[in-house]
């Protein structure tokens, strides 16, 4: 409750701010947490409680222990303690990092186990250089490396444990922020905090020999092995560490709707089990040593059906998160997020709403009026969900309702998968949700369908299959790639039968931010939309479904996914956007069977999807008389049964995979 009295009501008089507890100052949290008010009502001025309370807790857990014996507490052996932070100020470049400790506190020079105060100095230097090299290597060359500063900030000074505060960067400089909303960015600055943190602690207490944790699996896959399934991954290598060494993995397993195992240890990076017919597995593993556990993987899955209509493969190529989509000259900037609003990892707390303010020489005046970057307040407090990962289990249970087994690979283990034609799947549902290239400083990510993944496509239909391909952004970035390499518009003209027509923003753009002086931002080809909210369909679809393109705490947001054009003459539209009649699906029949799709099929509504995949299926012919890859799975299994007849000897279907 708000401790600020409100004017005119009766004393004392308090209330609830009706915000959501993760987005509350230190001061309330530690009040709701329990703690005494000692430790959150030192003042009747609420910003400086809030940080005043924030070192004190440190002192309320860590006194009594033994690296604290010089107040009272809970008793919790702490280390040391870290502030992290965002800095004011703009610049033409980015704005940096600084760090802030104490060496000296009123003639004090050194903490309650007699380590001397200029620990924290060592600590913020180890922080500061960490975190600076990193970005350095990874994104930006020339980040600012403010230095160290020595002075009495109430944070450094009261905690009776190594302290410092890192400044990482400036929330009121846009090249800073193009940085600070995106999410790998945030990982590879915590985990530089955390490998800074490590060598500190290690060397107040004299330890040569620590190991930081692995990083996450790659090349996750699972393939049929007869009635069972064999899964496989590899190591990451850590480049800014190359001293990481993976021991063995955590392989952590979910059956329907159930939550995760505790996992069981592996030191080898394959397994292979059996599945209980007609249910739907997940998995997901992790990469261990002395240091600790990674990261998970994204999480596959894979169902045997006991009445088995055909068997599918699931290609899981949505793995970007990213900030959003940003735009700059030299009056003009900021965040388009009605073009792109980024991915979010797992989910967003964060956002308050659009950017209103574009304009560079927008000073800032009062928070009423806080100038260029200024943004909407009506997201504050809503989740918005990003990529969580699980798409293979979203498709996989769509299949299962039609009697169809199914496996799901990585896009990166796609490139080497085996027996990827129509005797072992009758379809390959590819996901591509909002993958696109991204830049971030000088890191480009997410390339979409490299030259290995369009060669095992086009082998894989003129074999005979079937492709369903979903995704926002598919043709607008072949569009791109195809400047590069003309041999692309091949592939998506002859082999996907579909290419671009516009991007949804270009085609329907009525919405002009200005700056208020006459400069459009629309001007350059960057233009603001409101995108539809549902698509119709024709052939062999009987319904129209509804997709998410507003924020949600549900699904992510398909703000402006591109507009399709037939191919060459034997495609055909297949979905139209109905507020618009444009293009939103093209499909295949004959010689290629494909559908692609504009709109991710993840992000149609959840009650829609069974239905959605249904007409796929019918659209196929999938779930008609059993396929051939059902056919060739059965005489796999009936070869193998009569082996065991005339040799007596227990044999097992020939493996799918290398």
């Amino acid at each position: 409750r708000s401790i600020a009295p409100v004017a005119g009501a009766p004393e004392p008089f308090y209330f609830t701010s009706e915000k959501p507890k993760y987005l509350e100052c230190a001061r309330y949290w530690l009040q709701m947490a329990g703690f005494s008010d000692s430790v959150y009502c030192g003042q009747n001025n609420e910003y400086k409680t809030d940080y005043m309370s924030r070192a004190i807790w440190v002192n309320a857990l860590s006194g009594g222990s033994p690296l604290n014996t010089r107040t009272k507490g809970k008793g919790v052996p702490i280390d040391l303690a870290l502030a992290l932070h965002t800095d004011a100020g703009i610049d033409s470049t980015t704005v940096g990092s600084l760090a802030i400790f104490l060496t000296s506190d009123m003639g004090k020079t050194e903490y309650p186990t007699g380590l001397s105060r200029m620990a924290s100095r060592d600590f913020a230097d180890m922080v500061e250089s960490q975190v600076v090299d990193d970005i350095k290597k990874v994104y930006c060359p020339d980040w600012h490396n403010r230095g160290l500063r020595d002075e009495a900030y109430y944070e450094a000074r009261v905690p009776e444990v190594p302290t410092m505060l890192l400044e990482l960067l400036s929330h009121q400089n846009f090249e800073d922020m193009k940085y600070a909303f995106d999410p790998e960015f945030k990982f590879t600055v915590a985990r530089s905090i955390y490998k800074a943190a490590t060598k500190f602690i290690a060397s107040i207490n004299n330890i040569e020999d620590y190991e930081f944790t692995p990083l996450a699996p790659s090349h996750f896959a699972i393939d049929f092995n007869g009635d069972k399934i064999n899964l496989s991954w590899r190591p990451t290598k850590d480049s800014l560490e190359p001293s990481v060494t993976t021991d063995g993995y955590i392989l952590y397993t979910a059956i329907g709707n159930n939550g995760f195992n505790n996992g069981i240890y592996l030191e080898t990076n394959k397994y292979s089990m059996e599945l209980h017919k007609d249910s739907i597995y997940r998995f997901k593993v992790t990469a261990v040593n002395r240091g600790g556990e990674s990261f998970p993987t994204e999480i596959l899955s894979a169902s045997i059906a006991s009445k088995e209509k055909g068997r599918v493969l699931i290609v899981n190529g949505f793995n970007r998160v990213s900030a959003p989509e940003f735009y700059e000259d030299s009056l003009i900037g900021g965040f388009i997020d009605s073009k792109d609003p980024g991915v979010p990892y797992i989910r967003d707390i964060s956002k308050t709403g659009s950017q209103t303010n574009f304009t560079k020489s927008s000073p800032y005046i009062s928070n009423d009026q806080p100038g260029f970057g200024a943004c909407e307040k009506n997201l504050e407090g809503q989740i918005i969900a990003g990529n969580t990962f699980n798409y293979p289990y979203i498709h996989g249970k769509a299949l299962h309702s039609l009697g169809l087994s199914f496996v799901s690979t990585s896009d990166e283990s796609f490139e080497t998968y085996s027996n990827v034609d129509k005797n072992h799947f009758c379809m390959v549902d590819y996901i591509l949700g909002m993958e696109k290239e991204t830049k971030c400083g000088m890191q480009k990510r997410y390339n979409v369908l490299n030259y290995p993944t369009r060669k095992k496509l086009s082998k894989y239909l003129l074999s005979g299959g079937n492709l369903f391909m979903s995704g926002a952004y598919l043709m607008s970035e072949l569009e791109i790639t195809k400047a590069e390499y003309p041999s692309v518009a091949k592939f998506a003209h002859e082999v996907l039968g579909a290419k671009l027509k516009s991007t949804a923003n270009n085609q329907w753009c009525n919405t002009h931010l200005n700056d208020g002086s006459g400069v459009n931002l629309n001007e350059g080809g960057t233009e603001l939309s409101q995108i539809q909210t549902s698509f119709s369909i024709k052939n062999d679809f009987k319904h129209s479904y509804k997709f998410n393109n507003k924020p949600s705490e549900r699904q992510y947001t398909v703000a402006s996914p591109d507009i399709l054009d037939k191919g060459n003459p034997n495609a055909f539209v297949v979905f139209r956007y109905l507020e618009n009649g444009e293009p939103a699906a093209i499909g295949q029949k004959g010689k290629l069977n494909t559908l692609i799709s504009a709109v991710p099929f993840e992000s149609i509504d959840e009650d829609e999807q069974g239905k959605f995949m249904k007409e796929l299926a019918t659209f196929f012919s999938l779930t008609g008389n059993k396929n051939k890859a059902t056919k060739t799975k059965n005489a796999a299994k009936k070869s193998a049964s009569t082996k065991k007849k005339t040799v007596v000897v227990k044999t097992t279907p020939k493996k799918t995979t290398k």
